[in-house]
């Protein structure tokens, strides 16, 4: 009797501990399901977007059924593409450096025509930029035209190694700190003849920040006067020059525009501003559910449907911050 009251305990007790090593085997094998289980989108993103005809011209209607956003060779889901009429934040950023000195009349022309067609929520500061230690601000944001207008008087060509580079950067941090949180545009025009000769930045330092500030950048290049010849494995002044200029447009979501004469800058000019007013704002459902910070590129581009092809312009990815947990936060002393 006593031996069968033991016998009947373990048994028990082996039939639990058979319980528990099932339901744990279990929990195992349901955990190892494929991913797409539990998959969950990724951040909602916003881009400018310009849209150009095969004339250059830019383009005042573009549906989403005639875009696609790949990211990370998938298919994104396109949500809304619309006109962008959000405010702007206007640089002018003009070089006064001596190699162009002879372009700087033509220059202060183009900046005018920007000045005068701004808008009544756009604002606008000036800057003026030489050398590395030679970059300065004209004139801070404002609305006021005349006083916009006066401030290029004080544009004098000066000696110095030009810094394109730094000028772009001092231009580009000083833009995303001016109402930081406020949904404004943040637009860079330079105009330049791209001859970067001693910045402290490198072209990387500066095309990361302008993907992590969202900041497009619009060059007005003049670049006939500089030197032509290459030699065989060296790229002319004139070449590097237009090379750095366009990495830096198409990094950013923006356009450059060269010029061979006044005339063509003044027409580059006018069609940077048609951009500018006829730009739209996609937005898309990234399918990367990752939490990791850092620029995550993407390509938008038009779905080919036997008409007038178009030239889509974006930036070639947008940079993801995860929001913050308001348990990570630390607790108010």
């Amino acid at each position: 009797m006593f031996e069968a009251i033991i016998y009947n305990d373990r048994s028990r007790k082996t039939l639990v501990v058979f319980f528990f090593v099932v339901n744990a085997l279990c929990r195992t094998v349901y955990s190892q399901q494929p991913a797409a289980i539990t998959d969950s989108a990724g951040p909602i993103v916003k881009l400018p977007l310009i849209v150009v005809d095969s004339k250059n011209q830019s383009v005042d209607a573009i549906r989403k059924e005639e875009l696609q956003v790949i990211e990370s060779k998938v298919e994104q889901k396109i949500l809304t593409v619309e006109r962008d009429e959000r405010p702007i934040d206007i640089a002018i950023a003009v070089d006064s450096s001596g190699s162009f000195r002879d372009l700087l009349p033509y220059a202060i022309e183009s900046a005018k025509m920007l000045i005068n067609d701004r808008r009544t929520g756009d604002e606008i500061f000036v800057e003026k930029f030489i050398s590395s230690d030679k970059i300065s601000t004209l004139q801070e944001f404002t609305t006021d035209r005349s006083a916009l207008l006066l401030s290029l008087l004080r544009l004098r060509p000066e000696g110095g190694q030009s810094a394109v580079l730094d000028a772009i950067y001092v231009a580009a941090d000083h833009l995303w700190k001016h109402k930081p949180d406020e949904d404004r545009r943040k637009v860079l025009i330079i105009i330049t003849d791209g001859e970067e000769r001693n910045s402290f930045y490198k072209a990387e330092d500066v095309m990361d920040f302008l993907h992590e500030k969202s900041v497009q950048v619009f060059p007005l290049a003049i670049t006939s006067k500089l030197d032509g010849e290459s030699g065989f494995i060296r790229q002319s002044p004139k070449e590097k020059a237009e090379k750095l200029l366009k990495k830096v447009a198409e990094e950013s979501g923006g356009r450059v525009f060269y010029s061979k004469t006044p005339k063509q800058l003044g027409d580059g000019t006018d069609e940077l501003i048609s951009s500018l007013r006829t730009s739209f704002r996609l937005t898309f459902q990234s399918s990367n559910p990752s939490a990791i910070k850092g620029f995550r590129k993407i390509e938008v581009k038009e779905i080919p449907s036997g008409g007038d092809k178009h030239t889509i312009i974006a930036a070639r990815g947008y940079f993801f911050t995860p929001a913050v947990s308001v348990s990570n936060k630390k607790p108010s002393q």
